[in-house]
């Protein structure tokens, strides 16, 4: 079964017509016409194409319609054709394609009988014809007949010349020439010229046309096999894990709506890319010889010149039809035929383009064929042009245009002896006749070129350079990659239309990458979203697919480090990095492990990218130093007495070391511009970065200044502190000044060395002078020259804050190591303590000259900076138009204690093992002892979060604002076990404090559309680059912010509910409730449980161990930080358990001792040796009688016991003498009786 449809002849047919002009002035009347046996049928099959596939000139598949004649002696004059039974005989029964059906009559010559062309004159509109295949007698006679019959017809007989599988030209006049030469030749005068593509002994015959030409398009439909004994195959495997590995599923799209474009040269350049069949491999086409190695340079230029000339004729035809041809006219088959016919022929040749030559016709480059425009899609220099005449020049030194890339190739040609056509003898290169020969060996020697730059590229699999043009090919290394078990995913980008993906340009032409995007603003259109601002890079020329392909360069590239640290937190890192995307922007969290107790331990660091104002000392800022007198009554520390700040705070970062003796002002105050106070940077060193000699070093304090703060410049008195302020690192300094402490100068760095110290401080030094004040000062200057000998300060300069109370050191701690903190004494004390804010870039503003303390904003009562009243009295001026450098550094946050939402960054602990002492071994236990886990510490979970969360933004202010605290105090009041609340008080209060500085809501919509422009194949990848047990978050992330925290309600019992049971036929019954009152009495233990009130017992370590019984003494201190008790003592010491396995070491730090008496030492040591040494001759003795004579007894009623005990009162021999006296007589001698004998 096919589907037949009648087209155009111009469709398809190289035929040439006349034109619309000419045709609207011939008069239109009917002709009858038969064929007759000089008559023939011209049968030719094309593919959709139009490229030709079949052709014959004895086409007789036809069946005689109406007179009934089968024979062509009498005449036909009506036939029946079947395009589709056609099509099957010839053998194509399957697809679709175009007969075409030209109805000839032979007047001189024929298919088997040919002329050739012998002589063309100079406008190529007239031509000889001559045949050495026609006697001269049957030639003559066949010229003759047919001049005769143009003679007698009615109407002017018009003939045309077939040169052959349906190509006709159109010819209007002849004459028999057989007076010149004794050959007769027939002399044809053209309607046109005669197309270039003939030329002499091109051959031919002479035809009428009988009828119109016929052509179909006739396409077969697809017939169903249907294979009756086959086995069933199972069922697609669903469940293998390889869509994100293909294509993104897009609409329902049509042939034409995939290359629809108003762009022609788009479409030709997107067909060449489709149509090439071989990989694209990296070529460098400004060096012959890295593609060339056995054709011709030269040749392959001018063979390009030569196409790119027919492009220009094709497309000049075309644009005469347009400007020629209007109305109506312009729209009919035939017009439209003509503009298809050349516009397929453009397609053809750009189609058919090798690599060198596509690179010529659309790179821009000094090698490519030269461009009139800057930017795609590129159009050429006409061949006529000087540009181009210029830029392909010539071999030929006797020619204008002598040089150019013919010359260059001409002379590589010379010196390459692997060109293939050295292999041909010299007398026959030398032979002009041979030229053909020649440029046959070159079309091989291409070929062979074509399979050499592939062979030699197979070595370049292993060259991993990541730029996309160097070593592997880009259409190889996505397999390459593939070969090393790495799964590679499709991205959002996938789905792009055709021209975006391939040659980087929308169907528009435009060079925005984004569907939906635009960057015109007049108007905007429904639908899309408008950009006014362009990156750089926007304005490249990248196609989509190279952009991916560049991805998997880096990707293999980075492979072998990728696949070595694969599942740790520097392999995920490297794998971003990869993408394009810094570990500034997109950050990875691990959760858990938060140590609950110490206040200052910088768990959470980040990489951030931000600004700094830069000065090379020429420029500087200023600022009213008068605080507003609202700040006043906000102080919560009493030691703000002035209107001035209490504490300034700020950081700089030194260029580097000037290599002589110099003194750098960074901050001053004036009063009245008298300058009153002044922060210097004085270095006095040699400036020498290296050594002065062989054998020397460097001065090992090259990079230490003296900080010094001069409170009162008539005095010039100082509080100095010398440190490696030349380090090139940040550096921050607070001075703070209260009205009996007088001024502190205080100055730290941070230290980061890969994570291995992150959590650590750097220097730290202060230094406290009492003498001057700045009570009185108006103004105060960064960077500015103070004095004569005080120059401006030169280096980075940020976050520069006034406080109206004495800062905490540990504030302070905090903002050194995150320079974005604006904590103050207390929880969220900063609104009521930070007056005056100056980022100067560090939170991306570059144009701001107004402080963002909190209460500038938000729902606050707005409070300005520096007194006045209304509006810009928080404002701050530059000296002149600021410069900022980009800053990029490890910022370390001091977090709250909120469990398993902390987002922790320093995993690792160090914990000491305890080694037991003693000489004992066991082989039940071992030696090494490992320390018990602290409970201070959070759990460690398993969940990992690569992904972009706007929560995590606002959790970063936070822990910038509000610094340590432990949440527990405000959701872990046990009241709430019975409260119906849903949230808790205490943290809902404390977070409505927090969200009072902010304007509006926070932009979730903004913030998500940016992950439209990130490759989303990466959190696919990711997947594959961590540990199968990590629960992994990728993407956006949405969830609660730290002080968000909803609460479960306790569950409660009352009279409706129901419980889970059966009772007789019912099943969750409700509850039975019954009130059991319990009554008596309660006798208590110490009353002989006779009734009476009931005592509290208490106790207490007497008193005396009071000041010893506390957390300062604890080995953590109060704050977690260490002992700070007076005596800088811990009240601990270190106990020795026996076990089976040896003496065991615990610490003992419950301070028990107090109540229960057990002091270190106290415990008695019970052995089993023997007791009592040296007495073993009274031990077991064996006693003898003795005798007595008599007991004599003295009464304390008669005698004195002093009497008694006298010495010449002895007991005489065999006597025993006792005291005896009432137990209740007041008379009693103060110790016991001695008996006496």
């Amino acid at each position: 079964m096919a589907n037949i449809t009648k087209i155009s002849p111009t469709l398809i047919s190289n035929q040439l017509d006349y034109s619309l002009q000419d045709e609207n002035l011939i008069l239109s009347f009917e002709v009858n016409t038969t064929l007759s046996p000089t008559s023939y049928i011209e049968y030719s099959i094309y593919n959709l194409s139009n490229d030709l596939l079949f052709n014959t000139y004895t086409y007789s598949s036809y069946t005689v319609k109406n007179d009934g004649q089968s024979s062509l002696n009498s005449g036909v004059s009506s036939i029946e054709i079947n395009p589709d039974k056609d099509l099957e005989f010839y053998g194509y029964n399957q697809g679709a394609y175009n007969v075409y059906y030209n109805i000839l009559s032979r007047k001189i010559g024929s298919n088997l009988q040919t002329l050739f062309i012998s002589e063309i004159s100079s406008d190529r509109t007239e031509i000889r014809l001559v045949s050495n295949n026609i006697e001269s007698i049957t030639l003559e006679q066949q010229i003759s007949n047919f001049i005769s019959e143009r003679d007698i017809s009615e109407y002017f007989l018009d003939f045309y010349l077939n040169f052959g599988n349906n190509d006709l030209v159109i010819a209007n006049n002849i004459q028999l020439d057989d007076i010149d030469s004794p050959v007769p030749s027939a002399i044809i005068k053209l309607y046109e010229p005669l197309p270039n593509n003939y030329d002499i002994k091109s051959e031919l015959w002479v035809v009428t046309s009988i009828d119109e030409s016929l052509a179909y398009n006739v396409e077969f439909e697809e017939e169903l096999i249907i294979i009756n004994d086959s086995i069933s195959l199972k069922g697609p495997n669903f469940n293998l894990d390889l869509k994100d590995q293909v294509n993104n599923s897009t609409l329902n799209l049509s042939y034409s709506d995939i290359v629809k474009t108003t762009l022609s040269s788009s479409t030709d350049q997107l067909n060449s890319l489709l149509e090439e069949k071989e990989l694209s491999i990296n070529i460098d086409y400004n060096n012959f010889s890295n593609f060339i190695h056995f054709s011709s340079g030269e040749n392959r230029l001018e063979n390009f010149a030569y196409k790119v000339g027919l492009i220009e004729q094709y497309s000049s035809s075309i644009s005469t039809l347009n400007s020629n041809i209007t109305g109506p006219t312009s729209e009919s088959i035939d017009v439209n035929g003509s503009k298809t016919i050349f516009k397929n022929k453009i397609s053809s040749i750009i189609t058919n383009f090798d690599h060198y030559e596509y690179a010529l016709y659309y790179d821009s480059s000094s090698y490519a064929w030269p461009k009139t425009n800057l930017s795609p899609p590129f159009l050429l220099h006409k061949t006529g042009s000087t540009e181009a005449l210029e830029w392909l020049g010539s071999a030929n030194e006797n020619n204008t245009y002598y040089g150019g890339q013919l010359l260059s190739s001409s002379r590589f040609d010379d010196e390459n002896k692997d060109n293939l056509v050295f292999s041909i003898p010299e007398f026959l290169r030398e032979d002009p006749e041979n030229k053909q020969y020649e440029l046959f060996i070159n079309m091989v020697a291409q070929h062979y070129d074509n399979i050499w730059i592939y062979i030699k590229d197979v070595t370049e699999k292993f060259n991993a350079d990541n730029r996309l043009d160097f070593g592997v090919s880009k259409d190889l290394v996505a397999d390459t990659i593939r070969d090393f078990g790495v799964k590679l995913y499709q991205n959002n980008f996938s789905n792009d239309d055709l021209f975006t993906a391939f040659l980087g340009l929308t169907p528009e032409g435009s060079l925005f990458p984004f569907p939906n995007i635009t960057s015109s603003a007049s108007p905007v259109a429904s639908g899309f979203e408008y950009i006014d601002t362009l990156i750089s890079a926007s304005n490249d020329f990248i196609p989509q697919t190279d952009v991916n392909k560049s991805l998997y360069k880096r990707l293999y590239h980075n492979l072998p480090y990728l696949l070595k640290s694969k599942g740790t937190i520097p392999g995920l890192k490297a794998l971003i990095t990869s993408y394009g995307i810094p570990d500034t922007i997109l950050k990875i969290n691990e959760f858990g492990g938060k140590d609950k107790v110490n206040t200052n331990d910088w768990d959470l660091y980040q990489n951030n990218f931000n600004y700094a104002f830069n000065n090379n000392g020429n420029n500087f800022i200023s600022s009213s130093f008068i605080l507003n007198n609202s700040w006043t009554g906000e102080a919560i520390n009493t030691n703000f007495t002035s209107s001035n700040p209490s504490t300034v705070e700020f950081r700089f970062k030194s260029d580097e070391i000037i290599p002589t003796n110099i003194s750098q002002s960074l901050f001053s105050v004036y009063s009245s511009s008298i300058l009153q106070s002044d922060l210097v940077l004085e270095y006095t060193g040699s400036g020498l970065t290296s050594a002065s000699y062989s054998g020397s070093i460097k001065d090992p304090n090259y990079q230490y200044a003296e900080l010094k703060w001069i409170p009162n410049t008539t005095t010039g008195t100082s509080a100095s502190i010398a440190l490696p302020f030349f380090n090139k690192d940040w550096w921050s300094v607070m001075i703070t000044s209260g009205s009996t402490t007088g001024y502190k100068l205080t100055a730290a760095n941070k230290i980061y060395k890969n994570g291995d110290n992150g959590t650590s401080i750097g220097y730290f030094a202060s230094s406290i002078i009492n003498d001057g004040s700045w009570s009185s000062s108006t103004d105060a200057f960064f960077t500015t020259s103070s004095t004569t000998t005080n120059k401006a300060f030169s280096g980075s300069l940020q976050e520069i804050r006034y406080y109206n109370t004495i800062l905490s050191e540990d504030s302070f701690k905090d903002y050194v190591m995150n320079p974005l903190s604006i904590e103050g004494n207390t929880i969220n004390s900063s609104p009521n303590e930070l007056a005056f804010r100056a980022t100067l870039g560090s939170e991306l503003d570059r144009t701001s000259t107004s402080s963002i303390h909190p209460k500038i904003s938000g729902s606050f009562v707005v409070t300005q900076s520096f007194s006045g009243s209304g509006t810009g009295f928080s404002n701050f001026k530059f000296n002149s138009t600021p410069t900022y450098k980009a800053n990029t550094e490890y910022i370390f946050q001091d977090q709250p204690a909120v469990g398993i939402k902390n987002r922790v960054t320093d995993k690792i602990r160090t914990e000491n093992n305890v080694i037991p002492t003693g000489d004992t071994l066991s082989s039940m236990e071992s030696v090494r002892q490992y320390p018990i886990i602290s409970s201070s510490y959070t759990p460690n979970v398993n969940y990992l979060e690569v992904a972009f969360s706007p929560q995590n933004e606002i959790n970063d202010n936070i822990n910038s604002q509000l610094g340590y605290f432990d949440i527990g105090d405000y959701i872990g009041d046990p009241r709430f076990r019975t409260s119906s609340a849903r949230t808790y008080p205490d943290l809902d209060t404390l977070r409505d404090e927090y969200f009072k500085k902010y304007l509006k809501e926070y932009d979730l919509f903004g913030f998500i559309r940016l992950i439209k422009y990130f490759d989303n194949s990466l959190f696919k990848m990711i997947k594959d680059f961590v540990p199968a047990r990590t629960s992994l978050a990728t993407g956006i992330v949405i969830k609660q912010h730290i002080l968000e925290r909803n609460r479960v309600k306790s569950a409660t019992v009352d009279i409706n509910s129901t419980i889970a049971k059966y009772s007789g036929s019912s099943y969750n019954s409700p509850l039975t409730f019954q009130n059991i009152v319990i009554s008596g009495t309660i006798k208590p233990q110490w009353n002989n449980y006779e009734t009476g009130n009931v005592f509290i017992a208490s106790g207490s370590t007497g008193g005396s161990f009071n000041i010893f019984n506390s957390t300062t003494t604890h080995p953590s201190g109060s704050n977690g930080n260490g002992p700070n008790n007076i005596f800088n003592i811990t009240q601990s010491f270190v106990d020795n358990l026996i076990t089976p396995s040896g003496s065991i070491a615990v610490i003992h730090d419950s301070q028990d001792e107090f109540y229960n008496g057990e002091f270190s030492g106290s415990t008695l040591v019970v052995t089993t040796q023997n007791i009592n040494p040296g007495c073993d001759p009274f031990k077991n003795v064996s006693p003898t009688g003795i005798q007595y004579n008599g007991v004599r007894i003295y009464s304390g009623s008669v005698y004195n016991f002093g009497d008694y005990i006298n010495d010449n009162n002895n007991p005489t021999n065999g006597y025993i003498s006792i005291w005896y006296q009432q137990a209740d007589d007041p008379t009693l001698p103060p110790g016991p009786a001695t008996p006496k004998r």
